[in-house]
């Protein structure tokens, strides 16, 4: 049983190419921490279209971060990356990320010289935890 506090983090390339990798990912991580097979497909569609929402405002060498961390009935996921344009938020993707996580939240810092630190965060619920 995974207890509240527990935490992952994973991290690759914020490039086109590494999206199959980052799903791939989000369910290894999904299913180890306890998340049903059927609701792991849905918590990697969100994830995929976070990452594909940051990827093309990103700059070329940016690392996409993914972290996920067990409280008491949820999932709390942060996906981050350093972005140098404003991520679309107007598109079928987005829709999507709200659509399944109610609660997403884009949120971009004030920039330095490696672009903005952009984040978006929800929550997953998963009763089964405790």
């Amino acid at each position: 049983m995974v207890r509240p506090g527990a935490a992952v983090a994973v991290e690759f390339g914020a490039r086109p190419e590494q999206l199959g990798l980052g799903r791939v990912l989000t369910r290894a991580v999904g299913l180890g921490l306890g998340v049903s097979v059927g609701e792991v497909a849905d918590l990697e569609l969100v994830v995929h279209e976070i990452a594909a929402l940051l990827v093309p405002a990103t700059a070329p060498d940016a690392v996409l971060r993914c972290e996920y961390r067990v409280h008491d009935t949820v999932i709390g996921v942060r996906v981050t990356a350093r972005t140098r344009a404003e991520p679309t938020t107007d598109g079928l993707g987005w829709h999507i990320v709200r659509a399944l996580a109610g609660d997403a939240a884009l949120d971009r810092g004030p920039a330095d010289e490696s672009g903005h630190p952009t984040c978006v965060r929800f929550s997953w619920p998963h009763p089964g935890i405790g």
